[in-house]
């Protein structure tokens, strides 16, 4: 969904695509961390990745940026 308020534009997703799956991985990133997502999500997400980003740069230029 895009629309404008005041001089700018929003765009409402319902996901985070500005988040790749190794900004998702925790796993070992601190001493004592846990990542709480499942091995197979984060598998999924990085076969992804490809469209994700594209996604993103989609949504970047629907915002003017």
């Amino acid at each position: 969904m895009r629309c404008t308020f005041g001089g700018g534009v929003v765009v409402l997703t319902g996901a985070h695509p500005e988040l790749s799956a190794s900004a998702l991985d925790t796993e070992g990133s601190s001493p004592g961390s846990k990542n709480d997502l499942d091995p197979l999500v984060l598998e999924q997400l990085r076969k992804g990745e490809a469209a994700r980003r594209e996604l993103f740069e989609k949504l970047l230029v629907e915002l003017r940026l």
